[in-house]
């Protein structure tokens, strides 16, 4: 159990430290996808969404090893996690 935890901790500090490494390429992906901008979208479904699917997995995994709560929805528990990193980095200008 300790160890889902740290990769779980290591897996959201590392997923904001590289926001931190590049913010202005970032911050040109959130504002493409903003504006729906074809490359940005398509920036986005290749990285962010094979980001989002990994976290998913490791959940999923950990949840069939009764890390997590059976009755979670591993879904839903990534999507929030992961919509909350990223509304973190957006918000890091204002922070």
């Amino acid at each position: 159990r300790e160890d889902f935890k740290i990769r779980l901790k290591l897996f959201a500090e590392d997923f904001i430290e590289i926001h931190h490494k590049d913010q202005d390429t970032c911050k040109m992906i959130h504002r493409g996808m903003e504006a729906m901008d074809s490359v940005a979208v398509d920036l986005f479904k290749s990285v962010f969404i094979r980001i989002f699917f990994a976290l998913l997995n490791f959940l999923d995994s950990a949840q069939k090893n009764g890390l997590i709560k059976s009755h979670l929805d591993v879904e839903i528990t990534a999507g929030l996690m992961f919509g909350s990193l990223m509304q973190i980095i957006r918000m890091d200008d204002f922070r």
